[in-house]
């Protein structure tokens, strides 16, 4: 359980059958999708995994949407790591690994590109982190809230030009 040894996979639009599989065992263990096709419909959203030996620790996705508040499109990033593994930095990892890995999957399909990554905090654990405008690690800036009151955050990528 020590961070050393945790490894991160690139997945994006090629997740090997072997860690598809072992991620809807992992979503079905913390009960988080409610059918079969919502498994289906989250499997062609992942982005990055994190591996302890060969224990899948913790998952990313990343699903385009076309966010009015900001007029552009950006792949809205989720993460949900093992409760054993929590507050250990995987979940920054995950979301500098989708970052980068979105950030270059775009530059080499500009036809299915958006404008950054964003994601929506609703970890209490972030609290510490959710009074600095921007995380350096991740880049990810507080542009808004959710009804909710749950922070937005962008990181855009390079390049981006808005209309």
């Amino acid at each position: 359980m020590t961070n050393s040894e945790i490894k991160y996979i690139n997945v994006w639009q090629n997740c090997p059958e072997k860690w598809q599989t072992a991620t809807k065992d992992f979503w079905r263990i913390l009960n988080i999708l409610p059918d079969e096709a919502a498994f289906i419909t989250r499997l062609e959203q992942l982005c990055t995994l994190a591996i302890d030996g060969d224990e899948l620790i913790a998952v990313s996705t990343a699903f385009k949407v076309h966010y009015q508040p900001l007029r552009c499109d950006l792949y809205f990033f989720r993460c949900l790591v093992l409760p054993d593994y929590r507050r250990q930095s995987i979940a920054r990892h995950l979301a500098v690994n989708c970052r980068d890995n979105l950030q270059h999957w775009v530059s080499d399909n500009p036809k299915k590109a958006a404008a950054g990554m964003a994601t929506v905090v609703e970890s209490p654990n972030l609290t510490d982190l959710s009074h600095q405008a921007v995380w350096p690690a991740s880049g990810l800036n507080l542009v808004g809230y959710t009804q909710q009151g749950q922070q937005v955050r962008v990181v855009w990528f390079k390049d981006v030009l808005l209309d």
